[in-house]
């Protein structure tokens, strides 16, 4: 039997998506007295994809989901009302939604060091973080990222054909012998964030085995070989990192919302974030 959705709390149920983040990537350009230089760059990047597509090129552009396109931070804040709520506590209780989302980290259990949280509640909360942020269906708490969601619909209008390359698995068997994959729900969350997706333009690590980064640059070497890969977009250093050590002269770009430590690599344009 599948297991429900985080129950959720009334006001975060039914608070409309936030508002803000520039518009289409061109008329945010257009907007500015000082060009966004990484802006700048991927406008060039898109003339480039528009003139090999004209010459029949088959060209993809590959985007990475979790804080590319979408807002995860949404999920863990969801995690955090319900970690309360199921175990009687009160550790986010007095926090405010934009006070926590931003405390929030990378884990679970980093947000709650962050936050000051006796040791107990940060291994109790990592743990609760671990099985409930990554159940399938919890994905319904993600927020869509606007302007990179708008560099999709560019890339579309330029010819290219849009990949969806995640670390989510395919298939995983939780300790009670209970398998979940995240193909469906991933599908379901593009599809209501106005992108049309069918499985074949949606790759998933096989396995929680898989090494998140290794994978997608093993994916885009093979796309290499069937045409031209038209850029790679992420918030992921190491997978920035690990897609140009196998491919140097790859079009990367870099989001500026990364939850990940380390120095940005050079020659990689940065992209203004959501968060």
């Amino acid at each position: 039997v599948q297991e429900a959705p985080l129950p959720s709390h009334a006001a975060f149920a039914h608070r409309p998506p936030v508002p803000g983040g520039p518009p289409a990537w061109a008329a945010h350009l257009a907007s500015k007295l000082r060009p966004d230089p990484g802006l700048v760059a991927l406008g060039e990047r898109f003339d480039e994809i528009e003139r090999l597509t004209s010459t029949g090129v088959t060209v993809r552009c590959v985007f990475d989901l979790d804080n590319t396109l979408f807002d995860t931070r949404w999920r863990t804040l969801a995690c955090a009302r319900s970690f309360d709520r199921e175990h009687g506590t009160t550790c986010f209780v007095g926090l405010t939604d934009d006070e926590l989302l931003s405390a929030i980290e990378r884990t679970g259990k980093e947000t709650a060091a962050a936050l000051g949280l006796p040791d107990d509640v940060v291994a109790r909360f990592g743990a609760y973080w671990d099985d409930a942020f990554w159940r399938p269906e919890n994905l319904a708490f993600d927020r869509p990222m606007d302007p990179p969601l708008n560099l999709v619909a560019e890339a579309i209008a330029r010819g290219a054909e849009v990949v969806f390359l995640t670390g989510r698995v395919e298939r995983h068997v939780l300790a009670n012998g209970h398998e979940i994959g995240f193909r469906e729900e991933s599908i379901a969350q593009l599809v209501a964030a106005g992108i049309d997706v069918t499985d074949a333009r949606l790759i998933l690590k096989p396995d929680t085995a898989t090494k998140t980064a290794p994978f997608k640059a093993e994916v885009l070497r093979g796309f290499e070989d069937q045409g031209a890969i038209g850029f790679f977009v992420t918030e992921g250093l190491r997978d920035i990192a690990h897609v140009r050590e196998a491919l140097p002269d790859a079009a990367c770009f870099l989001l500026a919302c990364t939850f990940e430590e380390g120095a940005r690599p050079q020659g990689v344009p940065v992209l203004p974030g959501r968060f």
